[in-house]
């Protein structure tokens, strides 16, 4: 499952069955921003960065992750 929150940690994804719930990932999961940041009308998501993505595409959880291959499609749905 790509993008499952907590995949490979205890209390994570496990399986869909399992736990639905935490299927996907969601902003926060990687940013845990600021939401009042966020609602200003001149708010510009920037791009993610490499250490963003390696909290959790570490060589365990995700042996095979290539920064610059897998953040090209990342960005802001409100973008």
């Amino acid at each position: 499952m790509c993008h499952a929150t907590g995949f490979g940690t205890q209390q994570g994804f496990r399986t869909i069955d399992e736990t639905p719930e935490l299927a996907g990932v969601n902003c926060q999961d990687c940013h845990r921003f600021n939401v009042d940041e966020h609602q200003r009308s001149s708010f510009k998501a920037p791009k993610p960065g490499r250490n963003l993505c390696t909290n959790c595409h570490t060589p365990v959880t995700d042996p095979a992750f290539e920064f610059e291959a897998r953040s090209v499609g990342v960005r802001c749905p409100s973008d």
